[in-house]
């Protein structure tokens, strides 16, 4: 395994170009991977997508640049209601938005647990990649990315 803060400073100072190659990268060899493990009753996009979704309002809030890098998986897991300004408000005042990416994460969790360390470790940089496209990850958005490093 990487050193994990080293990892996330490395993410915070990427350029865009270097961001967007990365991220269409890893996002191929992760649905792949997480697909090869062909769960039942487990859909690998529908759990990715919450799981960053995760990610990307774990400090609390959502940050645009973040959402919409995410915008294309979200729409197709839940739908064209899932716009920018009803996600803010619905992580501001909703439980149920909450307890929805709670589940997806325990359900991440579950699935990395049967891969390997490379999956893992692409799905954790697919993730940081995501939350860093303002240039800082905040220490909640590090601690929830960090309970799939305990899975290794």
């Amino acid at each position: 395994m990487f050193d994990f803060l080293k990892l996330c400073k490395e993410y915070e100072n990427l350029s865009t170009p270097e961001r967007s190659v990365l991220l269409a990268g890893k996002a191929v060899s992760v649905l792949a991977g997480l697909d090869r493990l062909n769960i039942p009753g487990v859909d690998p996009v529908h759990t990715l997508a919450g799981f960053i979704l995760g990610a990307v309002t774990a400090d609390g809030r959502i940050n645009e640049q973040e959402y919409l890098l995410i915008y294309p998986a979200l729409l197709h897991v839940f739908g064209n209601d899932f716009d920018y300004e009803s996600v803010r408000k619905s992580f501001r005042a909703d439980r149920d938005g909450r307890n929805a990416v709670r589940q997806y994460t325990q359900d991440m969790i579950g699935l990395l647990s049967l891969a390997d360390e490379e999956l893992r470790d692409d799905v954790i940089m697919l993730c940081l990649c995501v939350v860093s496209t303002d240039r800082k990850i905040s220490l909640r958005e590090r601690h929830y990315i960090r309970q799939l490093v305990k899975q290794g």
